[in-house]
Formats: structure tokens, C-alpha cells, sequence
């Protein structure tokens, strides 16, 4: 199942939102919106976590949505030491770790594109 369509299932199913309400919420029009739904716009991390605030549920729970029901995920905020994010993952196997890694991975590369554009003024 790809990004979009797992935003339409949670806006739908868990969070009884019309799309125009997201839009709104995330600053984009009503098009735009729509076009991360139906997978025509690749979505950015930065987008992705604003549409997950408007939904009010995590990054990684949108990422997750739909896959292995018999694993749950964790995230938790560490506010003290080092003040970076846990994901911490159980009952998944290997395949599915690797799959979590590689997504995050993907993920960094996002967000490291995005900086690099935003320093650079595009």
C-alpha cells in the first residue's frame, strides 16, 4: 500500500476528516491535498509529518499503516540526554526490520534533500 493511500484510509476510517479540512490544516489547497492521496505528488517528510499532526497520529504510524498487525511500534520523545526520537519495534521479524531500516533511511535522504533546498532558497 503506498503513502497516499494509507493517509486516505486513517483520514477516512480513523479520523472521520474530509480532505478539504487537511488541506486547510496543513496550509495547501484542496488539489495539492488530493494529489498526495491518490499518489500522484511524492510526498515530502517535512508534509508528511504536517499531515500526520492534522490527523493526530505519528510519522511512523501512517508509515506502518496496514502492515504487520501482529508487531507494534513505539515512539517516544527523549526531552533529557540526548534530545532526539526512540522507535523502538517488537514482535517484528527480520524482513521487517530491514524494511523499517531502509524506510527510514529513505526518509533521512528526504530530509537531508529538503535542508539542502532550503539553504540553497529553491
Amino acid at each position: 500500500m503506498k503513502i497516499g493511500d494509507k493517509i486516505k484510509l486513517i483520514r477516512e476510517k480513523e479520523r472521520n476528516f474530509n480532505q478539504k479540512s487537511i488541506a486547510d490544516i496543513i496550509g495547501i489547497n484542496l488539489r495539492s491535498y488530493q494529489n498526495i492521496e491518490n499518489n500522484v505528488s511524492d510526498i515530502t517528510f517535512n508534509r508528511l509529518e504536517q499531515v500526520a499532526k492534522a490527523l493526530e497520529v505519528t510519522t511512523t504510524y501512517i508509515i506502518n499503516y496496514g502492515e504487520n498487525k501482529g508487531s507494534f511500534s513505539n515512539q517516544f520523545n527523549n526531552y533529557e540526554g540526548n534530545k532526539g526520537t526512540n522507535i523502538m519495534h517488537q514482535g517484528n521479524d527480520i524482513d521487517t526490520i530491514h524494511k523499517m531500516y531502509a524506510q527510514m533511511l529513505a526518509m533521512k535522504d528526504q530530509i537531508i534533500e529538503s535542508k539542502k533546498m532550503n539553504l540553497l532558497g529553491y
